[in-house]
């Protein structure tokens, strides 16, 4: 519908989006002139809560992550996790990602995108690394946005702890997320609505309604930055796995292929990063 929506103003029309879908988010407010959608009521979130069950989570093209790409590729949903050990504070710190988003794809360093030839900017640098300007095509194409597939897209990331974090701690740890998102290959695009939403489940942060003056646990700020590592590495993490977990789709006359597993795994062997 994005894409519809970009064709009609290109040739001049205004356009209405209607979202027949309760939306909690929204990462594009401006592709068309306006956007409707349903609210979220009580009765959605009780649903949500007692459906909700344990155990792992589902990846790749699945939920929310069915009509999702990344660095051209199918993207989906991808989780991770890491546990730290108890001499940093024995904290869990679990992220879960929709994969929707373009870019340079690398992993662990290895130019996995350049190698595969799809990248965002390749139509006008070819197989040469961006800003190798000695081996990019002198023919090559002006660049259009609209027409970059790569250039669109938002990528949803969800941090969550069990460490003791005020609001404070929890935007900063958000904010590592991106670090994490980076490392893959992103650089975050002008029409990339990329955002994280962090949380704990420490009961201890928990702030009464009731009463006089009361006490709540906040980590330290001396003790927080093991949990910034962990926050980066399973948000790189989970967005490999959204990749490597995806499946080709094939919808409304469009085809989104999977990242090819054997020549992906092939580049990784040869620059080292797997034996």
């Amino acid at each position: 519908c994005v894409h519809g929506v970009m064709a009609l103003s290109t040739a001049g029309y205004e356009s209405i989006m209607v979202n027949c879908n309760p939306e909690t988010v929204s990462t594009d407010y401006d592709t068309s002139d306006k956007l409707y959608f349903e609210p979220i009521t009580a009765e959605h979130v009780v649903r949500a809560l007692e459906s909700a069950s344990d155990g792992p989570v589902e990846e790749g093209v699945v939920g929310a992550g069915a009509g999702t790409s990344a660095f051209g590729w199918k993207g989906g949903i991808g989780t991770s996790s890491r546990l730290l050990p108890e001499s940093l504070g024995g904290y869990t710190v679990g992220v879960l990602v929709q994969s929707n988003f373009g870019g340079i794809l690398q992993i662990d360093g290895a130019p996995v995108g350049v190698e595969l030839g799809r990248h965002a900017y390749s139509a006008q640098v070819g197989s040469a690394q961006v800003g190798d300007a000695n081996d990019a095509d002198a023919q090559a194409p002006d660049y259009d946005p609209r027409a970059d597939e790569q250039e669109w897209g938002s990528v949803m990331i969800v941090v969550a702890t069990d460490a003791p974090l005020s609001d404070r701690g929890l935007e900063r740890i958000a904010r590592r997320a991106i670090m994490g998102l980076a490392r893959t290959g992103s650089f975050a695009s002008n029409g990339s609505g990329d955002y994280v939403i962090a949380f704990s489940t420490a009961n201890r942060v928990r702030r009464s309604t009731i009463g006089g003056v009361h006490a709540v646990d906040d980590l330290s700020n001396g003790s927080i930055s093991p949990i910034f590592e962990a926050t980066v590495e399973a948000t790189e993490e989970a967005i490999y796995n959204s990749l490597f977990k995806a499946i080709t789709v094939t919808s409304n006359g469009r085809t989104v292929e999977a990242l090819p597993i054997k020549e992906t795994t092939d580049i990784l062997r040869r620059y080292g990063v797997i034996r």
